[in-house]
């Protein structure tokens, strides 16, 4: 019989520094998963690169659902419209599982990720759209 997600503790990155929006979101966040599934979730601050630096430890993580990150317009839109372009495809390396804090903070997990249980809504209508206006 599978195991039910979480079975161990989950990182959230936030690809900022401690104090502003999307860290307050990522430990609130991170608060009430802990309380409602009886895991920890380890808010762990990756800042640099417009968020793209966390992005991309995300996106190269195992495919498990055991690390996240609160993405954003800036890493998951902006930079990969840049001639320079990320490592990542925000569109095919992430599976978007739940939009809150407005319309640019989000989170995400490796798309690669064979759990089907992570108890969230997926959000990449939002990142398709944005996707097909480049």
């Amino acid at each position: 019989m599978a195991q039910s997600w979480p079975a161990k503790p989950v990182r959230i990155l936030v690809p900022f520094a401690p104090g502003g929006t999307a860290d307050t979101l990522g430990r609130l966040a991170a608060q009430k998963l802990s309380e409602a599934l009886k895991e920890s979730f380890i808010v762990e601050n990756r800042p640099g690169a417009g968020g793209t630096i966390a992005s991309d430890i995300v996106a190269k993580a195992a495919p498990d659902g055991y690390t996240l990150v609160v993405s954003s317009v800036a890493s998951h839109v902006i930079a990969p419209s840049l001639p320079r372009g990320v490592p990542y495809d925000p569109l095919k390396d992430f599976t978007h599982i739940a939009l809150f804090g407005g319309g640019t903070a989000r989170t995400a997990s490796s798309s690669r990720s064979s759990s089907s249980s992570l108890p969230a809504c997926r959000c990449s209508t939002c990142l398709t759209k944005a996707a097909r206006r480049r």
